[in-house]
């Protein structure tokens, strides 16, 4: 599909009844202080849909008890 990012993924949750959208992000161009992409700010702030944003050096694994 050819558009704005963020207008098809309005438009996806709208027309499949998304609840959850996970991302990936890598940040804003090399500021450290800021955690989260264009992209990523612009779908939390835009797409009525709840957001679980993923940091691009996520340590994700199992931990052992």
């Amino acid at each position: 599909m050819y558009g704005f990012f963020t207008d098809y993924i309005k438009q996806e949750v709208i027309d499949k009844n998304i609840d959850l959208i996970i991302m990936g992000t890598k940040g804003a161009s090399g500021i450290k202080a800021v955690s989260l992409g264009s992209n990523t700010g612009n779908v939390i702030t835009k797409v009525p849909c709840a957001v679980l944003a993923v940091p691009e050096n996520a340590n994700i694994g199992t931990q052992k008890k």
